[in-house]
């Protein structure tokens, strides 16, 4: 199947040598899988350096997928078994906090395993943090461009997925249900969480199912598109640079490639083209660092940052035996003198929902207990009772998301290693224990507005505390390139161009100014819509 999906080493240097491509593309996630499908869509002509090949993925209609039961299975996708069985290597430097993340070598990166929930970055953290330009354009409309792209057109960002799927008294009752319990939170307006899916389609089409990168640039290899090259197992080591006689910006003629299960090296010629770094916040800092592009702006590869989540998850039979239809719900709230994204998950597997890093940490029962009333089962107790009857169980996760500064302490370490090593530390956690019992008491509220007049029983008791969860546990690292207006406070330009350079660009999460409180593949998926506007302009 190789040999059918990924081009010919040598012919694509020789093409590249003698100018036949407009733009090279380092990695096919996100970022340059989405920009690639763009410029080619163009007419451009573009050749994508992937570091892997195709993998199995789940993201795709007709095929298994690993479920859990703790979210039951009515998500489209459930994928942390594959993630965790292919994710890269990353060493810890001396002084960083455990880290469980890593890179997905393969065609897609990590858009063939992800959690597909597609909350938007708030309008305050873009104006605060991202340059003017940046972030008036992705409110006006590359937030909203990205949204129809990774839903195929088949949801109205205004009332997206399940609306007319789930009875509609059933989601106003749990948005009135969380809006109560967050009320002194100062809250945005609760609304159905976005996903990147489409599960409905066309007489005899099959839906597109979970979002990735995948199907739109396999699709031009399966019809041999011109415009678009993918070589894969070729990993980026550098980029050349030089400086023009006569020329006040540096640019890159070269890239150095080094291909799977080969010690050897070759070379692929910008010759004109445009080089577009996407592999990654880890990866593309690694490939900056080894062209030693630090040389030119001591902030390559610095202000590594993940942001703070906390979950809590408990489980909760339903009177009836009935369980609720599953739900995403979200809003934003102010909490602990910050502004954080709160999630609620009802019955749904989703990355966030259905992690094996969130277990159960209560569980509630109706069986021998007076009119039916909840109470509390002892942990042991209610794990038997939920392996045998999950189908009378509701399970719900909270998930507290913050924003969080870039980190100039931490950085992608220059080693030398094959692999990418980091120094990460996070430091605004929210982990003091004010924090704690505030974040205690907010999943406590969701938990007894959840259930209501059947809560009052033990609406005393607090819910379990939501956890910190492990550092890179939703790829959610950023900052190692980060845009900005000058070079002296950033790497790379409002157009995602590296500073000082005429051909060089980045896109993907490192060019992040600030850790947001969000997922933030919709804001990436938006920011490389609006790189393809501004390379090749359609009008």
């Amino acid at each position: 199947m190789d040999r059918f999906l990924s081009a010919d080493p040598d012919v694509v240097r020789k093409i590249s040598e003698n100018g036949g491509y407009e733009y090279i593309i380092v990695g096919s996630g996100f970022g340059g899988g989405i920009l690639a499908d763009e410029l080619a869509d163009r007419g451009k002509r573009v050749l994508l350096i992937e570091r892997g090949n195709v993998q199995f993925t789940t993201h795709v209609v007709n095929t298994a997928r690993p479920s859990f039961t703790r979210g039951k299975d009515d998500s489209p996708e459930g994928n942390e078994t594959i993630y965790n069985t292919l994710k890269g290597w990353v060493q810890l430097a001396d002084g960083s906090e455990p880290y469980i993340g890593g890179p997905l070598y393969c065609l897609g990166g990590r858009s063939v395993v992800w959690g597909l929930w597609i909350p938007p970055a708030s309008a305050n953290t873009l104006n605060a943090h991202f340059p003017q330009k940046v972030a008036q354009d992705l409110q006006d409309s590359y937030l909203k461009k990205a949204f129809h792209l990774v839903t195929n057109d088949s949801q109205d960002p205004d009332a997206p997925y399940p609306t007319n799927a789930v009875p509609e008294a059933f989601i106003n009752t749990a948005k009135l249900q969380v809006t109560q319990a967050v009320q002194s939170y100062n809250a945005s307006p609760v609304v159905l969480g976005p996903t990147a899916t489409q599960f409905q389609a066309q007489v005899y089409r099959f839906p597109q199912g979970a979002y990735s990168t995948v199907e739109r640039l396999l699709n031009r290899v399966y019809a041999r598109d011109p415009c678009l090259t993918i070589l894969m197992n070729a990993e980026v080591l550098e980029v050349d640079h030089q400086l023009p006689t006569g020329k006040d910006t540096r640019s890159v003629p070269a890239l150095t490639v080094r291909l799977a299960g080969s010690d050897t090296t070759m070379k692929i010629s910008a010759n004109g083209a445009q080089v577009i770094l996407a592999a990654g916040t880890l990866c593309t800092a690694q490939i900056a660092l080894t062209s030693n592009l630090q040389l030119y702006n001591p902030l390559v590869g610095k202000g590594l940052t993940d942001h703070a989540i906390y979950a809590t998850r408990f489980a909760m039979e339903r009177p009836s035996g009935d369980p609720s239809a599953p739900l995403l719900l979200q809003t934003m709230i102010n909490i602990n003198d910050t502004t954080a994204l709160l999630t609620v998950t009802i019955n749904n597997n989703f990355f966030l929902a259905g992690s094996s890093n969130v277990p159960i940490r209560q569980y509630l029962g109706t069986k021998r207990a007076r009119s039916g009333k909840p109470h509390l089962i002892e942990m042991k107790n209610g794990e038997a009772e939920f392996k045998d009857h999950a189908e009378r169980f509701d399970t719900l996760a909270v998930l507290i998301e913050y924003g969080a500064p870039l980190e100039d302490t931490n950085s992608v370490v220059n080693s030398g290693a094959p692999h990418p090593v980091i120094r990460l530390r996070r430091e605004h956690t929210h982990h003091d224990e004010n924090s704690l019992i505030n974040m205690q008491i907010l999943a406590t509220r969701i938990r007894n507005a959840t259930l209501g007049e059947l809560m009052k029983a033990i609406a005393a008791e607090l819910a379990p505390p939501p956890e910190l969860l492990g550092c890179g546990i939703f790829a959610h690292e950023t900052g190692t390139m980060r845009m900005g207006s000058t070079s002296a406070t950033s790497v790379v330009d409002e157009n995602l161009k590296v500073h000082g350079f005429s051909n060089l660009h980045v896109c993907d999460m490192s060019v992040f100014p600030y850790s947001v409180e969000a997922n933030p593949a919709i804001t990436l998926a938006g920011l490389s819509l609006r790189l393809a506007d501004h390379l090749a302009p359609t009008n």
